[in-house]
């Protein structure tokens, strides 16, 4: 089995501080040594080990975590709890997970950074991997993470966004989630989640890449940048956006692949609008339900697509036509009157552009008199 990993920094030098502690292998052993060089800490059980330096660090203090390996068999047999404001730096260790690797848990998470570091869940695993429930969190940054689950079926979450009130301006970095279900979950349990920056977050999953719920709670002015989303399966979404208050959402440059009939490429269903959609790039479906979104230079790979059409007869005019959208001829359609006017006798042509509408005789003069619901499907 290999364990794709790259891309971590292997210097102190972005630090401004020595490490509070150091935890690192010592046989079959794990040893937290603190700033004194006294080891504190010492059990077989990495995880027991990372969490009391957490227990004991500072506040606002590094600890640095080095030279853990899957290829050694090193394992986290429990839920890492980050309960205070500290800067964990993984220098590129490599961990077996049974469970929710880590849980972004203290109620006030100001300035919480995590980065370098990769995850391989066990087979079965069904959790998040990485999940953010503290109750304020702000300025929490998340770098340089991998999450690959190696197994079939595919399952589980790579990051859940849960807070218990807010999380807000924080900032989610280079991180890869390979054979998951769904790579972020934005679920706010009693608050809100605001002005939260996504940058190079690349994920291969089956069912979704981005999804926003809102329920009561608010989902807004959140950034996506130079994101990825690829491997989405039959009636999966690659950005999903859903609720009563999921709204000014900011895609610029997604890239996506969903190549089946019946999955989605961006599906937005939430409405409180407002959300923009710039440089998309994919081969699946689109769909934008509220008015006020606004898609800007995208290209879409469309697959299926419906709606209405109206049109206003002027007693001459016999052929009307419908732009589609799809990525070419549909090899399924159908158009159906919606006024009077429209039940008429006609015929229906299609190709890689347009369904047009012949009628035998024309219409006769009226505004918006001619109305049909349509659906198509490559």
């Amino acid at each position: 089995m290999s364990f794709p990993f790259d891309g971590l920094h292997n210097k102190w030098d972005t630090w401004t501080r020595a490490p509070s502690f150091i935890i690192k292998k010592d046989g079959d052993y794990t040893v937290a040594i603190d700033d004194h060089g006294q080891v504190r800490f010492v059990d077989k059980d990495a995880a027991t080990v990372i969490q009391q330096a957490i227990n004991a660090a500072p506040p606002h203090t590094t600890i640095a975590i080095k030279g853990f390996s899957v290829l050694d068999g090193d394992l986290l047999t429990k839920t890492i709890n980050i309960n205070k404001i500290v800067y964990l730096d993984f220098y590129g260790s490599t961990f077996l997970v049974e469970n929710t690797a880590i849980d972004i848990s203290a109620e006030y998470a100001y300035n919480i950074t995590v980065r370098n570091l990769a995850l391989y869940p066990k087979q079965g695993f069904n959790q998040c991997l990485i999940k953010i429930s503290g109750k304020y969190v702000r300025n929490l940054r998340l770098d340089h993470i991998l999450g690959y689950y190696s197994y079939t079926p595919w399952s589980g979450t790579f990051l859940e966004i849960a807070p218990a009130a807010y999380c807000e301006a924080s900032l989610f970095s280079n991180l890869e989630a390979l054979n998951f279900d769904t790579l972020v979950l934005i679920n706010p349990a009693n608050g809100y989640i605001n002005a939260n920056v996504f940058v190079d977050v690349l994920g291969y999953v089956k069912s979704y890449g981005i999804r926003a719920l809102s329920g009561s709670n608010t989902v807004a002015n959140n950034w996506f940048f130079g994101c990825c989303v690829s491997g989405i399966n039959s009636s999966g979404k690659a950005i999903s956006l859903e609720g009563t208050n999921v709204e000014q959402q900011f895609f610029v440059g997604f890239w996506n692949d969903a190549p089946a009939a019946d999955s989605y490429g961006v599906h937005d269903s939430a409405s409180g609008g407002r959300n923009l959609y710039v440089g998309q790039f994919g081969y699946g479906n689109l769909r934008s339900y509220h008015p006020n979104n606004l898609l800007i230079k995208d290209i879409f790979y469309v697959t299926e697509n419906s709606g209405t059409a109206t049109f206003s007869g002027d007693g001459s005019t016999t052929t009307f036509q419908i732009a589609h959208g799809l990525a070419s001829t549909p090899s399924k359609y159908g158009v159906s009157p919606l006024t009077p006017d429209a039940d008429a006798p006609r015929t229906i042509t299609v190709d890689d552009t347009y369904i047009t509408i012949t009628f035998s005789s024309a219409p006769p003069s009226g505004t918006d008199n001619i109305k049909f619901g349509w659906w198509a499907e490559i």
